[in-house]
């Protein structure tokens, strides 16, 4: 599956995050629980993906590429608590094309694929739409750039991936009856 899940999650190949899970708070204010975060200023390999799977360092894609492109986007719902029915049934209701990702922090990432690239721009404004039809219009959205200012360094935002430490992972897919996904069955709902 580790194909397929690279292949899913491609996007700015020049850098990636790296997430320092060991060292973490909860925020006090929003209850969202945060970490900190780095650029790793190296070019992302399949074995920094197959690290993230396995547990040993947890990694996010920045999914706008240099020429604006992208194969995936996410709607990062982090308002607390999470009514997380709610999200699966609208999903399931509306048929929309979009896969809910328990985050990180607690919250949801609702995911869009592509099979080819798209531009970036083009998805920010589909999940847009789709966050305003949740009830969202100020929702954050990935990827957070339509453009790469590539001649000042800039390197945007880039967003934590799913199934870390996949084995035990908190970060997964839900299937349509509300439980949780294995990565093999996330490849089936890709």
């Amino acid at each position: 599956h580790m194909k397929e899940y690279i292949e899913y999650f491609t996007g700015l190949q020049r850098s990636y995050g790296v997430c320092k899970v060991d060292d973490g708070h909860i925020d006090e204010v929003t209850g969202k629980k945060k970490w900190k975060h780095e650029w790793a200023k190296t070019p992302v390999t399949d074995q920094d993906y197959l690290d993230h799977i396995k547990g040993i360092r947890s990694i996010g894609i920045q999914p706008c590429t240099d020429d604006g492109m992208a194969r995936f986007g996410a709607i990062d719902v982090d308002k607390y608590p999470i009514d997380r029915k709610f999200y699966l049934d609208v999903i399931q209701d509306k048929d929309l094309p979009i896969i809910p990702v328990l985050s990180k922090s607690g919250g949801l990432h609702l995911f869009l694929f592509f099979k080819n690239p798209v531009s970036a721009k083009l998805i920010r404004e589909k999940l847009r739409e789709v966050a305003s039809g949740l009830g969202y219009s100020s929702v954050e959205v990935f990827p957070k750039q339509s453009t790469i200012l590539i001649e000042k360094g800039d390197l945007g935002n880039f967003l934590n991936l799913p199934y870390y430490n996949s084995k035990n992972t908190t970060r997964y897919a839900y299937k349509d009856d509300g439980t949780a996904a294995t990565l093999r069955e996330f490849v089936s709902l890709y």
